[in-house]
């Protein structure tokens, strides 16, 4: 679900959620890997990188704007889901390239289960 990350304005998310949660088995599970914007890292940018949006700001690598996300939003945004894990992190290894980002506290990492 890292994808909602790059998503601005609640509408689109909650589309997105929708849809991962209807297509998710009952048993299933959902892992995420996304920005977090109450943790120091946030606490800390610039206020020219911040966006409109709370939660939102513009990467320093690539100018992409980005949504953090506060425990209680991922919780609303995966609920029915139960959270299994919800743990905040601060390094993250990007998919393409090997790049490892470091954040203070800039990232959640949860697993959600469809108990239905």
């Amino acid at each position: 679900m890292a994808a909602s990350t790059f998503m601005v304005g609640n509408g689109l998310r909650e589309r997105y959620s929708r849809e991962i949660k209807r297509l998710l088995k009952p048993g299933g599970v959902l892992f995420i890997f996304t920005g977090r914007s109450d943790g120091e890292y946030q606490k800390k940018l610039d206020i020219s990188r911040r966006g409109v949006e709370d939660g939102t700001f513009y990467r320093s690598m690539d100018g992409t704007l980005e949504k953090g996300y506060t425990r209680s939003e991922i919780i609303n945004l995966c609920s029915p889901l139960k959270p299994a894990v919800l743990e905040s992190q601060s390094r993250y290894f990007r998919a393409f390239g090997h790049q490892e980002l470091v954040r203070p506290e800039g990232f959640w990492f949860a697993v959600f289960m469809n108990e239905e």
